[in-house]
This record gives C-alpha cells, sequence and structure tokens, in this order.
C-alpha cells in the first residue's frame, strides 16, 4: 500500500491491532517502509511514521516521487521548507492531524557514500512539532 493512502485510513484512537494490519507491506517513495507508531498510555493510536533508508540514493528525485503521491492524495502542502542543513520537507494540515514528508541526506557513520532518510509522519496533535533529526520520535 501506498503511504498517503495508509495515512489517511488512519484515525485517532485506532487500536495497535488495527493500525498494524493496515501498516502491512507499505511503501514509501516506492521504497519498502518501516512503520513505527506511537500509541497513548490507554493503547490508542496518537501518531505514525514511516521511513526509508536508502544508500547511494538522491534525496531529490526520492522526495519528488513522494511529493506527487502526496499531493495527488491530499492537494497541495500548506507549508514547504526550503533545504535546511541537507533536509527538506513538507507539510499538510488536515482538520483532524497534520502530516509531514521529509527527505534528509546524510553521511553514514562507517564511512563511504552517503545515504538518505525518506519520510511521512502524521499526527493527530496538528500543532506538535515534527523532528527528524534522528528519525521518528
Amino acid at each position: 500500500m501506498q503511504s498517503m493512502a495508509l495515512l489517511t485510513q488512519l484515525r485517532r484512537g485506532m487500536t495497535r491491532a488495527e493500525a498494524a494490519a493496515l501498516g502491512q507491506g507499505v511503501t514509501l517513495g516506492g521504497y519498502p517502509g518501516k512503520v513505527t507508531y506511537g500509541f497513548s498510555s490507554n493503547e490508542q493510536l496518537e501518531n505514525i511514521g514511516i521511513s526509508v533508508f536508502r544508500r547511494e540514493a538522491r534525496c531529490a528525485t526520492a522526495f519528488k516521487a513522494l511529493h506527487d503521491e502526496a499531493v495527488a492524495v491530499l492537494g497541495s502542502p500548506t507549508s514547504t521548507s526550503s533545504v535546511v542543513e541537507g533536509k527538506q520537507c513538507e507539510d499538510w494540515t488536515l482538520s483532524d492531524s497534520a502530516i509531514r514528508i521529509c527527505c534528509r541526506q546524510a553521511s553514514p557513520v562507517d564511512g563511504g557514500t552517503g545515504w538518505m532518510l525518506l519520510m511521512a509522519i502524521k499526527s493527530f496533535s496538528p500543532h506538535e512539532k515534527f523532528d527528524i533529526r534522528n528519525g521518528f520520535h
């Protein structure tokens, strides 16, 4: 399932089992994605992140694929961050949630060629700050 389609189906308060069932086999920008869920103390869904790490990938190309998918599903973004510290992001503000997609180019700690972190995040607290410096929290 494409990431944007998944993000539109997830809703606040879903159980862990409901959310996990939807997150099977999700892709992000055409790459297989890893899904991370955030649940409240009473086990209701509060946020979700989908991420892909790719060695030797170019952010601009991958981000464009994800941007096009997001615009097709969500319409135009409500805000766009310029490339800062190798990170490019766009945000969508929805009635009950906020979605951010980002791509971040980085150098691997073990040397060699670079890699990118491509992410899509949905939060049911639209005013919550997103931080992808160290991955999805």
